[in-house]
């Protein structure tokens, strides 16, 4: 009511984005399954575009109390607190010293996908959006989403993108900025995340070397 001009996009409403200058993109329930079998491990997840590029991202995890926000030029947060991508030094070779016990998520489409050859643990948390909130705070080291739409990255693509984290989309299908018409219930694409460029090159030789 306050913003009539705004556009609201989400899986059960409007899909189409029309190119409207300032438009919300939602997610009501992401990790769904998690949702309905008492999986503690989903959200809510909202997005502001401006011009289709995320501006402003807030992704809430109420059963693990926890709220992560992020803002274009502002910082990411969890709690209010501002949180950064794991910094990986550097080794002997001069590639990032990754270590074993560090871990990657990952969704359980790319598991089912076959071999995944990075050096750290993997494990799967059935939500796009924490997935991508664990790069931003630095728990994980990279994270690989099969197969999201733009309702599930793009609150979590700003938020990491303000942590200083890597963001490499693989399907060849840009996700954001969104060009007007595309309808995002058919824009599902491939994303790699990385804590830093350097950890991006060894992560996209595991997955696609």
């Amino acid at each position: 009511a306050r913003f009539p001009g705004h556009a609201i996009l989400s899986e059960e409403r409007q899909k189409i984005y029309n190119g409207e200058e300032w438009a919300w993109i939602i997610d009501p329930i992401d990790g769904t399954t998690n949702f309905a079998w008492g999986f503690p491990c989903w959200g809510v997840l909202i997005a502001l575009l401006h011009f289709g590029q995320p501006v402003l991202g807030v992704s809430d995890f109420p059963m693990l109390g926890e709220h992560y926000h992020a803002i274009r030029g502002g910082g990411a947060f969890l709690n209010d607190r501002p949180v950064h991508a794991i910094e990986v030094p550097a080794g002997a070779d001069g590639r990032p010293g990754v270590l074993p016990t560090q871990i990657f998520v990952l969704c359980s489409r790319a598991v089912e996908r076959g071999a995944i050859k990075v050096p750290t643990k993997l494990r799967i948390s059935g939500s796009c959006g924490y997935d991508m909130a664990l790069l931003a705070s630095g728990s994980v080291v990279g994270t690989f989403q099969q197969l999201a739409y733009p309702w599930d990255l793009a609150a979590g693509w700003i938020l990491a993108d303000e942590a200083q984290s890597v963001i490499s989309e693989l399907s060849q299908n840009i996700v954001f900025p969104l060009t007007p018409g595309l309808d995002c219930g058919s824009a599902r694409c491939s994303i790699l995340g990385a804590a830093s460029a350097q950890l991006m090159t060894v992560f996209q030789s595991g997955l696609l070397g």
